[in-house]
């Protein structure tokens, strides 16, 4: 324990700051089982640039590590 005894006395109160991002839709064009690599990873990366960017959006609009 980092505190001794008075660690699990005392707790540290975190705040979580969710986004939920808008849903990403695949359908698989008639007479194709599956997609082409390529298309899945292309989407991939999209998504990964979605949620990066997102990220950026929520640290630059906090005002302070300790108080949110």
């Amino acid at each position: 324990m980092v505190f001794g005894p008075v660690g699990l006395l005392a707790f540290f109160p975190a705040k979580f700051r969710l986004r939920v991002l808008r849903p990403e839709r695949f359908s698989v064009p008639p007479g194709q089982e599956r997609y082409a690599r390529g298309v899945i990873m292309d989407a991939g990366e999209a998504i990964r640039l979605r949620i990066q960017e997102a990220l950026r959006d929520m640290l630059s609009a906090r005002q302070s590590v300790w108080f949110g």
